[in-house]
């Protein structure tokens, strides 16, 4: 009896095929916890990428830093603080480098990320077919609609607003977040900053100013 030969090009399709499937495998996140020893609060944390990240607003108390309309009842445990660049650093000087190397305000063991490492997370995002979105909170607890967050990476963002003119007025709660960098844009004089907005899939790149408060995530030391 003869034997049925598959043609060469149709064999080397399967095989494609089938590696493909193999290598598609679901992104996972593993996640974990960090205790800030300074005040015994607990922060979620995840790896994304080869970066370990708070999954939580840093919640410090520290000078030059403040919840929303100064109100800790209704915006503490969910939003944390807003902290200026200076409070964030610690006295510590810009850093461009990835890792940063500035611990500033961040518990033992974890930095402030600068510029550079908020870009490789955005890139690991981006090369694996995620966006802003797969960073923010599901649904409108604390997003105004229309928010698309998924959360798929765990990071459990929430639009935590911002602070204005040291502590004198405060806007955006439920709209947007904005977290803090080491890194001075030496163009505008601003800080870099890296944040998510309700409507939108992106993780905005901009410029942010050094007499306002804004949101804290650190990294792990490696």
């Amino acid at each position: 009896m003869k034997t049925m030969r598959i043609p060469s090009i149709i064999l080397t399709f399967f095989l494609i095929a089938t590696s493909c499937e193999k290598d598609k495998q679901p992104l996972t996140f593993e996640t974990g916890t960090l205790t800030d020893t300074r005040d015994g609060q607990s922060y979620a944390t995840v790896k994304i990428g080869n970066q370990w990240w708070m999954a939580e607003d840093l919640n410090y108390n520290a000078y030059n830093s403040w919840y929303y309309n100064n109100d800790s009842i209704t915006y503490a445990t969910i939003y944390g603080r807003l902290y200026l660049w200076a409070t964030a650093m610690n006295g510590q000087a810009s850093s461009s480098t990835n890792p940063s190397n500035v611990q500033g305000i961040g518990p033992a063991g974890w930095h402030i990320p600068s510029d550079a490492e908020w870009i490789e997370l955005t890139t690991f995002l981006s090369n694996n077919n995620l966006t802003g979105d797969d960073l923010k909170e599901m649904g409108n607890a604390h997003w105004q609609p229309t928010n698309n967050g998924t959360n798929l990476a765990k990071f459990n963002a929430v639009p935590s607003g911002t602070v204005y003119n040291n502590g004198v007025a405060s806007a955006n709660i439920n709209r947007y977040v904005t977290y803090i960098s080491s890194t001075i844009d030496t163009v505008s004089g601003g800080v870099w900053g890296h944040g998510l907005e309700y409507n939108k899939s992106t993780v905005r790149r901009i410029p942010i100013g050094l007499q306002n408060g804004w949101s804290v995530r650190c990294v792990k030391d490696e």
